[in-house]
């Protein structure tokens, strides 16, 4: 939404990078080249992905359209394990574990399958 983007723009001045949808789509690499990482609240799946990199994780957290005790779970728990905090404006780094649930669930199906 341009309007979105120009205030993106103005707040961040040459520190950002928004897509247009033309061209290769520079997800992947944002999240590898990126010191900080922020995604909406809504966007479960990007939250998860970003998990993997090990880097700090800043929800902007949206008014709920209906409130879905999933999501609510879903925020509580990555903010308890220390992989996201709340946006308030500010940056600052910290540590946790990077997920790999492939990984995990390669743990967990592996002595089943080899039974």
């Amino acid at each position: 939404i341009k309007e979105y983007d120009e205030i993106i723009r103005m707040k961040f001045k040459h520190n950002c990078y928004i897509w247009n949808k033309f061209g290769d789509n520079p997800y992947l690499y944002s999240l590898k080249i990126s010191d900080f990482i922020i995604v909406t609240s809504d966007s479960t799946s990007m939250i998860s992905e970003a998990s993997s990199t090990g880097k700090p994780i800043f929800v902007y957290h949206l008014p709920f359209k209906r409130k879905s005790k999933r999501m609510v779970y879903f925020h509580k728990e990555f903010k308890e394990k220390g992989i996201t905090k709340p946006f308030n404006n500010n940056f600052h780094y910290w540590k946790y574990e990077p997920l790999n649930e492939a990984k995990r669930i390669a743990g967990i199906l592996n002595p089943l399958i080899l039974k």
